[in-house]
């Protein structure tokens, strides 16, 4: 009886680890301008009702990130481009996810100077 308990709780304990193992995923990808020129120093965010969490794109404009399993809205900054929105992206289990990000460029403003003032 008491070897039957024991290797219960040995089986318990060294299955129950291997189990938290599979509940995250990884997304990755390539924040890119559109003429496809990758954008460096982008911030990305990603965020559901459970977690949040916020990384740079590296100096080649890539990211990757691990991350619990689940539904995803993506977020990506970059001065001069527009904010990007993902609404939902499902991650699942042991799940490499690519997410390329095409920034689109602001919009920008035509200025014209005031009559009879020069511009420079």
């Amino acid at each position: 009886m008491k070897r039957t308990l024991f290797l219960s709780i040995a089986f318990a304990l060294f299955c129950i680890p291997s189990l938290a193992q599979d509940i995250t995923g990884k997304i990755k990808g390539v924040v890119v301008s559109p003429k496809n020129a990758r954008v460096l120093g982008t911030t990305i965010s990603l965020e559901n009702k459970r977690f949040r969490k916020t990384i740079t794109a590296n100096p080649d404009g890539e990211y990757e990130i691990e991350l619990p399993v689940g539904y995803y809205v993506v977020k990506a900054y970059q001065v001069g481009f527009r904010p990007y929105r993902l609404k939902s992206l499902r991650l699942e289990a042991n799940q490499t996810r690519i997410l390329n990000i095409k920034l689109k460029f602001a919009a920008t403003k035509a200025f014209k100077c005031p009559a009879g003032v020069p511009c420079l």
